[in-house]
């Protein structure tokens, strides 16, 4: 079979022709992809200095995706072994069973982001229906699914922030009620947000950005009328650190925390998949959750590995 094989850390995969994987015991069984996504995390296993970097070679990268079970349902599932290849090792009965209708490259992209969005919304900032909702850093591929979870869980307002105005307006097609452009002047952003905070307090943030950006608005949500704010940081693509005065906690109402890996329960993770992911994926079949993709022959890895998608894009690998 066909697989993206790499052979040392700090290398770029190469499509090789090797033996089919075998079942090591009776709690495994065979899928044959079909879909894969290039996530930030792929990458980042075959670099040193990575908590979760390879550590045998040659090894077969991609960590989840789409694929058939032998009966042929479809499913999406997690590999033992790696997905960027036509067949991989899954765990027996770790997997969701997908709808027909839906496109296997849509759900192959959906899972990574929906944990950087919806699920936060639920589990971190226990959301509920005319609830504010900030989205700081809304432009990216993960932003914009959680534009459409905050609306799909009945947010009254959607506020999306980022650097990029045209992408900004596109986020009104998506569902939200207000832009914040980042890219003016410390000042304009000030003023556009507080009288944001005097109509409606802000109760969930969803931070993508951290550093100066995420401090900004720390600061004003601080200043503002005391409510409890859960202010959620998911990534920090504008830094990875912030100044935080101490006053900020012990004089507002503001919880500060984070959602990624290791942050979640096993009952959690749990919920995840046996109640998040078939939901979305209803809502993904229903055209109700789009996402805006590039798919790539697995033929082409070697090209498309050290690029990056187009902004607010997410790769997807298909085998066929």
């Amino acid at each position: 079979m066909k697989a993206a094989i790499i052979t040392g850390l700090n290398t770029t995969p190469e499509l090789r022709e090797i033996n089919e994987p075998n079942l090591e015991n009776d709690q495994q069984q065979i899928i044959t992809v079909v879909a894969s996504p290039l996530k930030n995390y792929d990458r980042l296993r075959t670099k040193s200095g990575f908590y979760g970097s390879f550590k045998t070679f040659p090894s077969i990268t991609g960590s989840d995706g789409v694929g058939t079970l032998e009966n042929g349902t479809h499913v999406y599932t997690q590999g033992i072994s790696g997905m960027f290849a036509e067949k991989a090792v899954i765990t027996k009965g770790q997997y969701v069973v997908l709808p027909e209708s839906l496109n296997p490259a849509l759900a192959a992209a959906l899972p990574n982001a929906i944990t950087g969005s919806l699920v936060p919304l639920r589990l971190r900032g226990y959301m509920k229906k005319d609830m504010t909702v900030l989205i700081n850093g809304a432009t990216g591929f993960t932003g914009q699914i959680a534009v459409q979870a905050a609306k799909y869980l009945k947010a009254k307002r959607i506020i999306a922030t980022g650097r990029d105005q045209e992408r900004l307006n596109h986020l009104k097609n998506l569902g939200a009620t207000e832009l914040i452009l980042l890219n003016q002047s410390e000042e304009k952003i000030s003023g556009q947000f507080k009288k944001i905070q005097s109509v409606a307090p802000i109760d969930i943030v969803l931070d993508y950005l951290w550093g100066h950006v995420a401090e900004l608005f720390i600061r004003l949500i601080k200043d503002g009328p005391t409510h409890q704010t859960r202010f959620i940081n998911l990534g920090n693509n504008a830094g990875t650190d912030i100044k935080l005065n101490a006053d900020t906690i012990r004089s507002s109402a503001i919880e500060i925390i984070g959602a990624g890996t290791g942050s979640y329960t096993k009952e959690e993770y749990n919920r995840i998949h046996q109640e998040i992911f078939p939901e979305i994926f209803q809502l993904a079949a229903k055209g109700i959750l789009t996402a805006n993709l590039e798919t790539a022959a697995l033929e082409n890895i070697a090209e498309v590995w050290n690029r990056k998608a187009e902004a607010g894009r997410r790769i997807v690998f298909t085998m066929n």
